[in-house]
């Protein structure tokens, strides 16, 4: 896992769902729990980072939308996670 994302809503308990939005092979997020992890393998000289934008929904509607930058380094195993990108 490289990141969760959490998102509430206290007026109701509706079930959330998390929704990746971004045209990226290289993450997933659980569409329940909000994790986000790495799928692929960082290649620095492909690509140096990755923006990413997750929407939390209660049934059809958007109740929340994370918009961040991941940053792969020369050591393609080290990222950073920038908010906002």
């Amino acid at each position: 896992m490289l990141l969760s994302l959490t998102a509430n809503d206290i007026d109701i308990k509706p079930m959330l769902t998390y929704d990746l939005v971004s045209s990226s092979e290289m993450f997933a997020v659980d569409k329940y729990s909000g994790k986000l992890s790495l799928v692929g393998k960082l290649d620095y000289e492909t690509q140096t980072s990755y923006n990413l934008t997750v929407m939390v929904r209660v049934s059809h509607s958007v109740l929340l939308v994370f918009v961040f930058k991941v940053i792969c380094t020369q050591h393609d195993s080290v990222i950073r996670v920038v908010s906002p990108c």
